[in-house]
């Protein structure tokens, strides 16, 4: 119990030693269903394949950045990514600092 509210206290508050003023949260900090972050996930990721997709057309989506070209994604990439990140959210990260 209580372990949500110490990991939102920590993105509030983990700059300010360098000076910067406290992170703020939208939705009036309720925490939100995995659902919810799940189909903004969705949805980034349909739109990054629309700017990815024009910019190989030839359209000017890109606006002025670079994006890599489906032939430099492929699955052993997105598979090694995929693995990297499983690894550190199994990892305790409040012991690494």
């Amino acid at each position: 119990p209580g372990t949500l509210d110490l990991i939102r206290e920590w993105f509030r508050t983990y700059k300010i030693p360098d000076g910067k003023p406290p992170n703020k949260f939208a939705f009036e900090e309720r925490f939100l269903p995995a659902s919810f972050a799940h189909k903004i996930i969705h949805e980034t990721h349909e739109e990054w394949k629309h700017l990815v997709g024009a910019q190989e057309d030839g359209s000017d989506l890109s606006q002025g950045l670079f994006l890599p070209g489906k032939d430099k994604l492929n699955c052993s990439t997105v598979e090694r990514d995929t693995k990297i990140i499983r690894n550190l959210s199994e990892t305790n990260l409040a012991a690494m600092g």
